[in-house]
């Protein structure tokens, strides 16, 4: 990395909307930039679609206009208040929205990349920003798009193509490279080097400490562990079957901006959906690649939907399956062991781990020394209910 740019200082000088990329955990990321502007950047904003996981919402991607209620009109748009809800499912939207005072735009994927656009330029114009900026955390935004462990390429495809060669300015802001568990650190290293960031900045201690006391209750694993290891805690995290552990630490503080044209023009994903007019022609294009996107495999797991009740059984191989040298495990990969699947079930799980761990958690990582302790703890305590699922809605509706 050159030396001018290794040094070089992120301060905006416009009136920014900030788009969490990856949807409600990335808005963590972007209130914390902000407030690494002096303690806030006057006159900036948020926006973000409504795309939580199965254990959150039963509903298979993103949710459309009128699978939302109480967002606050603004023409043909709309803005989350505290009373917004998603019928059937549960999103920290809300109070996310009721805890920040700027807005928080909604963004609808109903009408793909050109309904996307239309909705950015009628923000851009209402609000009177001067520029976009995509905030992801973990890097996965940064890929080509076909690489193997990447797991949710949609959202960050469908954002990118709709910000590229628009009329304002348009930049992406990743922090926490590698927290997300998708890509390796090493190949993450070798694409910021590729595209030169136009800057970074570091988030310090002290203010990622505040950021997390403030939002740590939010279901969001890349943001939280961010920062975490931007306050100095250090470890190697065990988020998910198959994939390298996650090493938090101070690295984690580190947010690299680039120009969104850049990395837009090395998506394969981004370049494919940019014609695309409605979710299923978006979804569509990605299979065209010979990928399935994180709705395909939503879809598939609603259909076949089946959640075990009573008490909870943890998978055999679960314990084998954690790598040996991993400090520590992921609550949503014990919540995975266990086969929880609604947001109830994983609220109660988070208390017995609180409880066990006292002060000493931090959400949302476990100790694997202290693992057995909560595994034994949460199955003689628990009672898994049956959540609702997915098959309740019409896909056909989403043109399915």
């Amino acid at each position: 990395m050159r030396a001018a740019i290794a040094a070089r200082t992120i301060r905006p000088i416009m009136r920014t909307l900030r788009i969490a990329s990856g949807g409600t955990g990335d808005l963590i990321t972007a209130i914390s930039l902000d407030q690494r502007i002096i303690g806030g950047a006057l006159g900036n904003a948020y926006a973000s679609a409504v795309w939580e996981r199965s254990t959150l919402d039963p509903f298979p991607g993103p949710r459309p206009r009128n699978a939302v209620r109480g967002l606050r009109p603004v023409g043909r748009l709309g803005q989350f208040t505290e009373r917004t809800r998603i019928p059937g499912g549960l999103t920290q939207l809300p109070q996310l929205a009721a805890s920040v005072e700027p807005p928080i735009w909604y963004l609808d994927l109903a009408d793909g990349v050109q309904g996307l656009r239309e909705q950015l330029q009628a923000i851009m114009d209402s609000g009177g920003y001067e520029c976009v900026d995509l905030v992801d955390t973990g890097g996965d935004i940064l890929a080509r798009g076909d690489e193997a462990g990447l797991i949710s390429p949609t959202m960050d495809a469908a954002l990118l193509a709709a910000v590229a060669d628009q009329d304002f300015t348009a930049t992406v802001t990743v922090l926490g490279l590698g927290v997300d568990g998708e890509l390796s650190l090493d190949h993450l290293g070798s694409i910021v080097r590729d595209l030169e960031p136009s800057g970074r900045l570091r988030i310090s201690a002290g203010l990622a400490a505040q950021v997390y006391r403030d939002y740590c209750w939010v279901h969001s694993e890349s943001s939280l562990l961010a920062l975490l290891g931007a306050i100095g805690i250090i470890g190697r995290i065990d988020i998910r079957p198959g994939s390298e552990l996650v090493c938090v630490d101070r690295r984690c503080g580190t947010a690299w901006t680039f120009d969104a044209n850049h990395v837009y023009q090395r998506n394969l994903v981004a370049r494919a959906v940019r014609n695309s007019t409605s979710f299923a022609a978006l979804d569509n294009s990605i299979k065209m690649l010979g990928l399935t996107s994180e709705f395909g495999h939503e879809v598939a797991a609603a259909r076949r939907a089946t959640a075990p009740e009573g008490r909870p059984k943890l998978s055999e191989d679960f314990l084998g399956s954690i790598l040996p040298s991993a400090t520590h495990v992921s609550v949503r990969r014990l919540a995975k062991g266990f086969r929880l699947t609604g947001a109830s079930d994983l609220d109660r799980l988070h208390r017995v781990v609180a409880g066990q761990l006292g002060d000493d958690y931090r959400r949302p990582a476990i100790p694997v020394d202290l693992l057995p302790a909560v595994i034994q703890e949460f199955q003689s305590r628990a009672e898994i209910q049956a959540p609702p699922t997915g098959s309740q809605y019409d896909l056909k509706a989403m043109g399915f």
